[in-house]
């Protein structure tokens, strides 16, 4: 996809096409600006994609928040010119379905829903309406002081509720989940269900930032769990076909490799287009990319104070993923013939114990199961026939594993041994499967496999990080870096700054940004 005139200066140049940089580019735009927007990929939209093989339609997004009227996605849609090129499936009457050794429940996507459930299962256990109702204050007090309205803001911390809610609230800036989860709830099965949602944040209860979590649970609960109609594609494209439509100019293949500065400012970029070196000017540049990649690469560590340098690579990134997607003809068993997400845990009360063996790759036990076309027909072939599925679990990797597990120095590298192991990992993900969809190998007929470089190679993420930095209590929400960097003129949207990774975090990344800068003039 490719927009690009003649014209090489621009107010705002915003690098990497992700939700964070497509919001950004969008509500700039709209807001007056003259913006390029620049992507390494052939299509925009980073993680927030899709493919197809042979009719099935693949897509790694498990399901969205705020959708709804009023919600913050939607909000955000809107302010981008995009909420009518979109459309959402709300998850109802359940979230997802988790499967442990000794029970399966429906996870419901209410909390008096949810509740309910748990009271059957445990009913000794008192604790659950405490930390569901902990969970909504945090959640409510943070949507208060993140309020556009500033004099609305200003007027309610100046309230004597809300100052004391200020005062509880800063207990939990550092806290973990574990902490409240210990607070209130005292059966150790019950706090491993209702924190189930720790493996799509990347990191188990006793290292997973409480707030982060707060506000990725809540969300669902509060405004809804969606999948996005068609795959995640369509809201890529919707951002961009806005922003395209508004006068925005749109350059894909286009490999960013220099943040030009003047007198310690950003100036504009340099990048590679088809093998000819192009240059842009702007007076704000605004990176959407990997953030160790933006720093170290594109505008080098000798132009940068020690501290900042020293504070990046204290940081460490998130997880990354080992995905097998899946095209099937088979009629689906009466037991999952109606899910869309099912979790799948090996343990009944250790997070930790998951989390671990899924990084040492132990055995492949532990996963998530999306069965996209039984609320999608338009992601099948043949709806109710031919099934798009995925199977999805935690994987690391980085400079030293690259070598040892996968017998690769780079992406560049990957040879036989890689394609070997990457097949076994899958054949093991699918045995795993096979005992939640039992004749599913034998229905097989596409495969699509996607291991930690595969993320690395289409979004340039360090160690194929799927969220940004790891989600753990000190990096993670405000103590991510500053939106604002030490190079003047140069700012940061996406995962790896305020507030977070996934789609929701990282579009309100990319709005607020917009926001700011808009406000500055």
């Amino acid at each position: 996809m490719s927009t690009t005139g003649q014209n090489t200066s621009f107010d705002v140049i915003v690098i990497g096409a992700g939700v964070a940089g497509l919001v950004a580019a969008a509500k700039l735009q709209r807001g007056g600006k003259r913006v390029l927007l620049l992507e390494q990929h052939d299509k925009v939209g980073g993680y927030c994609t899709n493919w197809q093989r042979q009719g099935y339609v693949f897509t790694p997004v498990h399901f969205v928040a705020g959708c709804e009227s009023g919600g913050a996605l939607h909000t955000i849609l809107q302010d981008c010119g995009a909420q009518d090129r979109v459309g959402f499936v709300k998850l109802e009457p359940n979230i997802c379905k988790l499967i442990l050794p000794d029970r399966q429940l429906q996870l419901p996507s209410t909390l008096p829903a949810f509740a309910a459930v748990l009271a059957e299962h445990f009913p000794h256990e008192k604790g659950v309406a405490h930390y569901f109702a902990a969970l909504e204050r945090i959640y409510d007090f943070v949507d208060t002081i993140g309020s556009k309205d500033r004099s609305v803001l200003r007027k309610a911390l100046l309230t004597v509720s809300n100052l004391r809610g200020l005062w509880g609230f800063g207990r939990y800036l550092n806290a973990p989940l574990a902490e409240l989860l210990d607070k209130h709830i005292s059966d150790p099965q019950v706090r491993h269900i209702v924190s189930q949602l720790w493996g799509l944040l990347g990191a188990p209860p006793s290292r997973l930032s409480l707030l982060f979590f707060v506000m990725a649970f809540m969300g669902y609960y509060k405004t809804g769990a969606y999948h996005i109609e068609g795959g995640a594609q369509r809201l890529s494209d919707a951002l961009a076909a806005s922003f395209c439509d508004h006068g925005g100019t749109l350059q894909s293949c286009a490999d960013v490799t220099q943040i030009t500065l003047e007198a310690g400012a950003a100036t504009g970029v340099v990048c590679d287009v088809g093998g000819v070196r192009q240059s842009y000017a702007a007076g704000t540049v605004i990176s959407a990319a990997d953030a160790t990649h933006t720093f170290r690469d594109l505008v080098g560590e000798a132009h940068l104070p020690a501290t900042f340098v020293a504070e990046l690579a204290a940081l460490r990134p998130a997880i990354s993923v080992f995905a097998v997607y899946l095209g099937v003809e088979m009629d689906l068993p009466g037991e999952v013939a109606e899910d869309f997400e099912i979790i799948v845990s090996s343990s009944t009360t250790d997070a930790d114990a998951v989390f671990e063996r899924m990084l040492r790759r132990e055995r492949f036990d532990d996963m998530a199961i999306t069965l996209y076309s039984n609320i999608d027909a338009s992601m099948s072939p043949a709806p109710g026939r031919k099934h798009t599925i995925s199977l999805l679990s935690i994987m690391n990797m980085n400079e030293e594993t690259l070598e040892r597990d996968w017998d690769a120095s780079d992406i560049a590298q990957r040879g036989e041994a890689y394609r070997a192991r990457k097949q076994h990992y899958a054949e093991q993900l699918i045995d795993s499967a096979e005992r939640v969809i039992p004749g599913l190998r034998a229905g097989i007929e596409v495969i699509s496999i996607a291991t930690p470089l595969t993320m690395k190679r289409y979004t340039r993420n360090r160690n194929g990080s799927i969220l940004g930095w790891d989600n753990s209590t000190e990096q993670s929400m405000m103590r991510r870096l500053k939106q604002r960097t030490p190079i003047a003129n140069l700012f940061l949207a996406g995962a790896w700054t305020f507030p977070g990774g996934g789609i929701n975090g990282a579009s309100l990344s990319g709005a607020t940004l917009a926001d700011q800068i808009l406000e500055a003039g």
